[in-house]
């Protein structure tokens, strides 16, 4: 029964986030949490003509990787064009960084100026 409700949750968050498609492009601004379990703040800008730019940071480290988005039912799926840094340099030497072609959120709620995901939440910037 948990399972059914589960997914007949998804289903309807789906349905809501892809209506939500035309609201989603802007500026958003807020705190992942990486696979390691450390903060890291990020800031996309989806332009309405489905490309995006995202900019994340800890610490010291800022990534930014930019291409195309979709969005399919309660998924935004991210398909780079590029990305920087291309490499990391340690003390010792410079290693090359092997970035994804793609990568995919899981939208779990939006509501027009919030966006959540199991890994964190972004607010829209006005």
């Amino acid at each position: 029964m948990r399972f059914v409700l589960a997914l007949a949750a998804a289903i309807l968050l789906g349905f809501g986030v892809a209506r939500a498609e035309g609201g989603l492009p802007g500026h958003w601004r807020g705190v992942m949490m990486t696979p390691w379990g450390q903060a890291m703040g990020t800031e996309t800008i989806f332009f309405p003509n489905g490309t995006y730019t995202t900019q994340s940071w800890m610490g010291g480290l800022q990534t930014r990787h930019w291409g195309r988005y979709e969005v399919v039912q309660n998924l935004i799926h991210f398909r780079l064009a590029g990305a920087e840094p291309r490499e990391h340099c340690g003390p010792q030497r410079c290693t090359p960084l092997a970035w994804p072609q793609s990568e995919t959120w899981v939208i779990t709620r939006f509501e027009g100026d919030l966006l959540e995901t199991p890994n964190g939440r972004m607010q829209r910037v006005r």
